[in-house]
């Protein structure tokens, strides 16, 4: 199994899918540990039951049913290849999943703003400062942790109206190129990754030996949490949620947060194809609100 999924990852979806990264860790973290050595034709349905059961039983339903998808198309992709002969993920229910409406309390902000400006001495040996700037701008701008940490020098310009970071489409959930307003405070941050020795090119929160930190962000809030550095149940995905509810209490229009956060916005398909206002001005004002 370690050699189809290896070869699904360089074949297929290094190529197709921008998520790859994300189906690699999920292999990493999730399946490869059980599979890695297990001939193909062996894994059976029970196989499958096995692996799922005890990542919806920690309270993980969506992990479990991405995994679900991951593995059925690993399948799907060997069965076309002449690896195996039948899926054995095929007609798996997925888990119910309930929509989270999680968003952090003014306390729970003020913690982790001690937390990420190294206020908290639990987490020092666990958070990286340029880990720790990358997630204050998430918490700044509402933008995704992936397009936060894949943020490049040469996508940050300055303009007549200001500061902007331009995210590229092919960087971006949505495929839409992205343009977010830098206020203030989240210039600030990008102006301390500079001075911590990041640039003149690359990426802006960059790891060692030039590479990107996407992967630890992803799981670090989970793991300021299982230390007690943070309290809360609340993950990395709900500051997101946190930063759009704010801007509601702000009374920011809905339309306007859509574009903040550069969600695929509603209304008919004429409206969408031909309604071009990139709503910048509305954008600088939510944020500097924000």
């Amino acid at each position: 199994f370690g050699e189809l999924a290896a070869d699904y990852i360089e074949r297929h979806a290094k190529p197709k899918k921008k998520s790859w990264k994300e189906d690699q860790r999920q292999l990493r973290a999730e399946i490869l540990p059980a599979w890695h050595n297990r001939p193909v034709k062996t894994i059976t349905r029970r196989d499958v039951y096995a692996l799922l059961d005890p990542i919806a039983h920690r309270g993980a339903p969506v992990s479990a049913n991405r995994v679900l998808a991951l593995i059925s198309r690993i399948f799907t992709y060997g069965i076309d290849r002449d690896w195996l002969d039948q899926n054995p993920a095929a007609r798996i229910d997925k888990q119910p999943e309930t929509p989270r409406d999680r968003i952090l309390t003014d306390k729970e902000l003020k913690g982790f703003m001690t937390v990420l400006h190294g206020g908290n001495p639990i987490a020092l040996g666990i958070l990286r400062p340029m880990i720790a700037l990358g997630l204050e701008l998430m918490l700044r701008t509402g933008q995704r942790a992936g397009e936060v940490f894949e943020m490049e020098w040469a996508d940050v310009v300055k303009e007549e109206s200001g500061w902007w970071w331009t995210i590229p489409g092919e960087k971006v959930k949505n495929g839409k190129t992205h343009r977010v307003p830098l206020t203030k405070a989240a210039l600030a941050l990008i102006t301390k990754a500079r001075t911590a020795g990041s640039g003149p090119d690359g990426l802006v929160f960059v790891g060692p030996e030039g590479g990107s930190y996407r992967s630890r962000a992803v799981k670090v809030v989970s793991t300021l949490r299982t230390a007690g550095a943070i309290t809360g149940d609340y993950w990395r995905h709900d500051v997101r949620r946190t930063v759009a509810t704010g801007l509601q209490a702000l009374s920011i229009p809905d339309s306007t947060i859509t574009h903040v956060l550069n969600q695929s916005g509603g209304g008919s398909p004429v409206t969408r194809i031909y309604a071009r206002h990139h709503f910048d001005k509305e954008k600088r004002v939510a944020l500097e609100a924000w």
